[in-house]
């Protein structure tokens, strides 16, 4: 049995956890997707469930047989060929304490390492500023978000259901939890930034690509008309290469939308997963209260940044809080310190996408990450946001 996630037909030898007689075909931009659509039908009885057009992305979910998926990818007007399958949350464990703590924060705000090794520690202070996200839309693709949970004060809105999940809330938690640290009132780095819940996950934590593609595609779509700047937070993924996964992130990059993205939990080269192998993302590992890299993080040149991911409190569903470890839980310290950035140009004028990226890496602690043997070849950089932030160009 095929078990991990993807199949692309480059690497059709190895094993992934794939969805049965799904495939996604990524159309070159000049040509005509209904006629296109149709010709799948006609030639190759295949069905065209449904299709992602926006400006040069053309992207088809397609059902039927795999040999006739494979000889219709054959076809000069088709980019690539990759099948659906299952996308899962980074989360590594939960851990309950009874004392609130912000560590994660605290060592964001400051280049020396913490005076304190207790992730609950009473001594943790978050210094943020005047550059609070305000005017900057989060997307969080997850498992929803409890928009009504005290923590987000009102700025937390629900914005799309991806086709094949259910339901408008969060019965996992992870979400939730992701959305807390970027924007919540006690545990968030960007306090105004406005949260948007797009779920692409069920409330077991997993959900189908074809989920991560639309609610991807309903962003992009949302950023265009918004005239706001935009950061997704991306806590998720799983094994291998998925094409159209990537091919939308990058135009989505191009079009000025920046992202955050978990490497993974699984001890292992992100280079190995999508989204985390994405050029254009920012990949983000995790440390603990020590700077140490995480036991369970992924690693390696994929990675661009560490940020604290063990036993981070944040907000959970029905007014919880609850600590959570992960490389989810490093993701949304880089997303809401990017929202805070871009909030410093003001309301309406966002920099490019490229422009984020290249300020968060230079802005990193340089050398403050120990490396767990095996990790060396991360870059070592730590995820910093002074008080002030940087003056925009």
């Amino acid at each position: 049995m095929r078990a991990l996630l993807f199949l692309l037909l480059a690497i059709a030898s190895q094993a992934y956890e794939i969805i049965e007689g799904e495939f996604f075909l990524g159309l070159k931009p000049d040509n005509d997707v209904s006629v296109f659509g149709q010709k799948l039908k006609n030639d190759f009885n295949l069905e065209v469930k449904k299709v992602w057009d926006i400006k040069r992305t053309k992207i088809l979910w397609v059902l039927g047989d795999e040999a006739a998926a494979i000889s219709a990818s054959k076809l000069p007007e088709i980019k690539y060929m990759s099948y659906n399958g299952w996308a899962h949350a980074h989360q590594d464990e939960c851990e309950v304490t009874p004392h609130p703590g912000v560590w994660g924060l605290d060592r964001t705000d400051q280049r020396e390492a913490l005076s304190y090794t207790d992730p609950t520690s009473p001594l943790a202070i978050y210094e943020h500023g005047m550059n609070t996200g305000f005017g900057v839309n989060a997307y969080i693709t997850d498992t929803g978000i409890d928009i009504t949970h005290s923590t987000f004060g009102g700025r937390a809105v629900w914005g799309y259901t991806a086709d094949g999940v259910i339901g408008e809330d969060d019965g996992n938690g992870h979400g939730t939890h992701v959305s807390g640290t970027i924007g919540g009132i006690e545990y968030g780095l960007a306090k105004e930034v406005s949260l948007i819940a797009v779920k692409v996950l069920s409330d077991s934590g997993s959900g189908p690509w074809s989920a991560t593609l639309d609610g991807l595609s309903w962003i992009q779509q949302q950023h265009q008309t918004s005239g706001r700047g935009s950061v997704v937070n991306m806590s998720l993924g799983g094994t291998g290469e998925q094409e159209a996964i990537e091919d939308l992130i990058t135009q989505m990059f191009a079009e000025g939308v920046s992202f955050g993205i978990s490497a993974g939990n699984s001890d292992n080269d992100a280079c190995n997963y999508t989204p985390a192998r994405t050029p254009d993302a920012v990949t983000v590992a995790a440390t603990d209260v020590e700077d140490v890299t995480a036991s369970f993080t992924n690693y390696g040149s994929c990675v661009d940044i560490h940020a604290p991911g063990v036993t981070v409190r944040s907000s959970v569903p029905n007014e919880g809080t609850d600590e959570y470890s992960g490389t989810s839980m490093s993701a949304p310290h880089v997303v809401g310190v990017m929202a805070r950035y871009i909030s410093s140009f003001g309301e309406g004028n966002p920099p490019p996408a490229q422009d984020v990226t290249d300020w968060l890496l230079a802005q990193a602690t340089v050398d403050a990450v120990t490396f767990r043997p095996g990790h060396e070849s991360s870059p070592n950089l730590l995820l910093y946001a002074s008080c002030s932030m940087a003056s925009p160009k």
